[in-house]
């Protein structure tokens, strides 16, 4: 994953305390951090306020529109910069550029799952997946034990791919007892004919 593999990192490592599930608070606040910024820079009535002239008497008729020209270019300038430090955060805090990762998973079910599976063309929000990594040369039996699901349950595969703001860290945390990582799908995901099957 970007960004060093720190899940808990969008929540300010307090998982328990914070949660966004969808993954789009982040974005929000930041956004709304960076707009309020702003304003308070730009308010007339602070020290960082642009000050607008008013034409002097006697003077140039166009001072006082050149001026109103330059503290507008500089006011979007400003804000600008802003907004783009405001970016820059937010994919840092999301681990991304802007797009998410696609990530290669898999869930493991036994015969009559993968028939459900199979006949609905689907993966239902909530199912439980991994990565295929964490259980490379498991047997069905190891699988079983690593993920902590049922005897049987580990007979057959099904591989997919989502983006990464499709997943979720369980409650129970985001490794099994066994240490392998697990997710949860937050949305449904179409399952490709030929990609389930009998675990190997």
């Amino acid at each position: 994953m970007n960004g060093g593999g720190n899940l808990y990192r969008a929540v300010l490592n307090s998982p328990t305390n914070y949660t966004d599930p969808s993954g789009q608070i982040v974005p929000l606040l930041v956004t709304a951090a960076a707009a309020a910024l702003g304003y308070i820079l730009l308010s007339p009535g602070t020290t960082n306020a642009p000050r607008v002239c008013d034409q002097p008497q006697g003077g140039d008729p166009n001072a006082a529109m050149m001026t109103n020209v330059a503290v507008g270019t500089a006011a979007g300038a400003l804000t600008s910069k802003i907004l783009s430090a405001a970016g820059g955060l937010v994919s840092w805090l999301t681990g991304g550029g802007g797009q998410a990762e696609i990530q290669t998973l898999v869930h493991f079910t036994n015969a009559e799952g993968a028939s459900a599976i199979q006949s609905a063309g689907f993966l239902r929000p909530g199912t439980y997946v991994t990565t295929p990594e964490a259980i490379r040369g498991f047997s069905a039996a190891q699988i079983e034990s690593a993920l902590e699901i049922g005897p049987g349950k580990g007979a057959y595969s099904v591989t997919i791919q989502t983006p990464s703001t499709n997943l979720a860290i369980p409650s129970g945390g985001p490794l099994t007892s066994g240490g392998v990582p697990q997710y949860q799908l937050l949305e449904a995901v179409p399952v490709k004919p030929g990609f389930l099957g009998r675990t190997q």
